[in-house]
């Protein structure tokens, strides 16, 4: 009698697993069913579509619902916002991205903390992917978008100012991950003082430490209106004086510069108007220069030693100024293409020789040696081809660039000046100075501004 009271137990037992089996299993295809429903509405509706688990276990019928009828579709998943091709949604998909805190201690970068992005699956597919980012991050209100090429380069692709918590990095081609941080100004330098003549004008040079800052932006304060104006980091003597500068950053970085503005000299009377244009002269390290510029075209070449490894200082610090007013403007820029070796000119000049012969060649690509890119002051923006040409992004470098330091250096209708074809891409850094001149000038090339030749001996 007690073996079948226990034998009883058991059966019971084991019927009352197999109900609660079986309800798990009702109650997660409910689910199921309602989380399908709702999702396939979502995609309906054109919302975003939230997902609880990384991998998109969804309909068959809202996988080709989306396929079929979206352009694009959003995926939110804990605290990702992601933004890809609807053609790429399907069943089963790792759509969980490798986000992490990490410090960098590479090139420029010295244990500096940020977010590094892996381009994992999810990113490869992505067109953006919006993000929480770190408090000790956003409280700065600024961020720096690093790409990283194949070789471990780190590339600023973005740099801008953030009013809350959440970032949404655009997916670039061609980088394997992604570096989003804040780098603190520590110190600005700059010459110590300036002397002037009425009605001169000079640029403030201004060295930041570390090079690679987020925020550049300074403030100048404290010199007499009456003596000098500032507008674009230049100075213009108004009348004669002294007085100081104090240039501020948001850092609270803050260095001092002394202005002495001297009484304009007489000049003597003339019987004629004598114009006299300043000439092309050659420095001892082989760089042709003229009114301090560098000079580099088919009349001018480069020494094939002449190497600086990258965009040289003067032109980053300008460009990140320029960047900083750009993405405010709500325009997004990036290096698509720098500083370029000798050696890696001579295989992009050959191929396009190969592919199209010299002659058109020599009309959109320079000889080595002959490369602006090779200078380090120079740089193509976006996108290096004629479909940039009369995109919101090249009307606002045109209009803006010079403000900076830059300007387009083959313009449109110079070509008889420059040699080469229209490029609204290609900006070339000459200093504020002379980039204010030249647009004053009717954004003439720096050929027809200085009335100099560009054209191969052979």
């Amino acid at each position: 009698m007690g073996k079948r009271r226990k034998r009883i137990r058991i059966d019971r037992i084991l019927i009352c697993l197999v109900f609660l089996v079986a309800l798990i299993f009702l109650i997660r295809f409910i689910i199921y069913i309602i989380f399908g429903f709702k999702v396939l509405g979502e995609a309906k509706k054109g919302n975003t579509i939230k997902l609880y688990h990384d991998n998109a276990n969804v309909w068959k019928k809202t996988v080709k619902y989306i396929n079929e009828n979206m352009d694009e579709v959003n995926i939110k998943y804990k605290n990702y916002t992601i933004t890809m091709d609807s053609s790429y949604f399907k069943r089963n998909m790792n759509i969980k991205p490798d986000i992490t805190t990490k410090k960098i201690n590479s090139g420029e970068f010295y244990k500096q903390k940020g977010i590094y992005i892996d381009n994992n699956n999810i990113m490869s597919i992505a067109t953006s992917i919006k993000f929480k980012l770190p408090h000790y991050i956003y409280k700065n209100g600024y961020v720096d978008l690093y790409g990283i090429t194949d070789d471990g380069t780190y590339v600023l692709l973005e740099s801008r100012k953030k009013v809350d918590k959440y970032y949404t990095l655009n997916v670039y081609d061609n980088y394997k991950d992604y570096f989003v941080t804040y780098v603190k100004l520590d110190s600005i330098k700059t010459t110590q003082s300036y002397t002037l003549e009425e009605g001169e004008t000079k640029e403030i040079k201004l060295e930041f430490n570390p090079s690679n800052a987020t925020n550049k932006k300074v403030v100048y304060t404290g010199y007499d209106k009456d003596i000098i104006s500032i507008e674009n980091g230049l100075i213009k003597a108004l009348k004669a004086g002294k007085t100081t500068i104090k240039i501020k950053g948001d850092d609270m970085s803050i260095a001092k510069v002394k202005i002495v503005v001297n009484k304009k000299k007489e000049e003597p009377k003339k019987t004629e108007k004598i114009e006299v244009k300043s000439k092309v002269t050659k420095g001892e390290d082989g760089i042709y220069y003229i009114d301090g510029i560098m000079i580099v075209n088919k009349s001018y070449p480069l020494p094939e030693t002449y190497d600086p490894g990258k965009l040289l200082p003067e032109f980053m610090n300008a460009y990140n100024e320029m960047l900083a007013d750009a993405t405010s403007d709500g325009i997004k820029l990036w290096i698509q293409s720098g500083y370029r070796s000798y050696d890696y000119q001579v295989g992009l000049y050959d191929m396009y020789v190969k592919q199209d012969g010299r002659a058109k060649a020599d009309t959109y690509s320079a000889r080595p040696g002959y490369s602006e890119h090779q200078s380090g002051l120079a740089a193509d923006i976006n996108n290096p081809s004629s479909s940039f040409n009369g995109t919101k992004e090249a009307k606002w470098l045109k209009e803006n660039c010079y403000k900076y330091g830059f300007i387009i250096r083959f313009p449109e209708g110079e070509e008889e000046y420059t040699g080469y074809k229209y490029e609204s891409w290609h900006i070339r850094y000459v200093g504020k100075v002379i980039s204010n001149k030249i647009h004053e000038a009717g954004d003439i090339s720096l050929e027809h501004y200085y009335d100099i030749e560009s054209k191969y001996s052979n």
